[in-house]
């Protein structure tokens, strides 16, 4: 009976280990976790304050730098982000709520078994422009620079195919081919009955991929650099994108479904060196 009964009692420890939640803290908020790891949450918020004089807003013309004076102050961000993964490690979701203006920014669903090939649904930033992509909590200057807003394609609702091929090799390559609605962030239906269509292929020279960052804040110990094509075709309404939606560029008059045919493509470089601490 005492046998049985310590056999007993360390299966109950046992059980009471493997349904354990694990709480810590990591640079994604806090993170709750099982002890198989087959669940894990992590709940981040951001907040931004703004103060702004003589007035607030991105100029992109001569003009906009003598408008009319207006000193503001503003909650210009309130983020709440919500992501991990269920059932497989390699099984995630990530979403993320503007609180201040009431905007479902993202909500993604991403199959990343293979780093060969992945697989993302959903709504995201389009991974297209690298300063876009680039959080504004993780930029080193107060605004992005004012090339940003002809070139971003911003959030998209769709499908994207995305991987790694050959890496730590001269053929290191990471690619993404995005096939989306092309209406902006929080579209419910397709203008007409074209699609956004986006492909990036990057070429990791040394390779070593580099994330989407900007400056070096991390003192690299080894050179990384990349090489990047990547272009995008569009039917709709709009000549740019936002965190809003989709708008017009300057000079352009409201558009009406399917008026714009917009095609672009870019060559992008970037270079980390290394630095050795002496």
């Amino acid at each position: 009976m005492l046998f049985f009964g310590s056999n007993q009692t360390k299966a109950q420890n046992d059980t009471i280990a493997e349904s354990k939640i694990n709480v810590k803290y990591t640079d994604k908020g806090f993170a709750f976790s099982t002890a198989d790891n087959k669940y894990l949450l992590h709940i981040e918020s951001r907040l931004q304050f703004r103060f702004a004089t003589p007035n607030d807003q991105n100029p992109v013309t001569f003009d906009d730098f003598h408008e009319g004076k207006q000193t503001t102050f503003k909650i210009n961000r309130a983020r709440l982000k919500i992501g991990g993964h269920a059932y497989k490690p390699w099984l995630k979701y990530y979403f993320e709520y503007e609180l201040s203006q009431g905007n479902l920014l993202d909500f993604r669903i991403m199959i990343e078994r293979w780093d060969f090939f992945k697989i993302k649904v959903g709504q995201w930033k389009t991974y297209y422009n690298r300063e876009r992509v680039i959080s504004s909590g993780k930029q080193q200057m107060v605004d992005r620079s004012i090339i940003n807003r002809p070139f971003t394609l911003d959030r998209q609702q769709g499908i994207e195919f995305y991987g790694r091929v050959f890496p730590q090799t001269l053929a290191d390559f990471t690619y993404h081919i995005s096939i989306l609605t092309g209406a902006g962030r929080g579209a419910t239906e397709n203008d007409d009955g074209h699609l956004m269509y986006v492909g990036r292929l990057q070429w990791n020279m040394f390779g070593r991929e580099l994330e989407m960052t900007g400056s070096d804040l991390k003192y690299h110990t080894k050179p990384t650099g990349l090489l990047a094509l990547a272009a995008a075709t569009n039917r709709s309404p709009y000549t740019r994108f936002s965190q809003s939606g989709g708008g017009e560029l300057f000079g352009y008059e409201q558009g009406i479904p399917g008026q714009y045919h917009v095609k672009q493509a870019f060559f992008k470089t970037n270079y980390k060196p290394c630095f050795k601490m002496v």
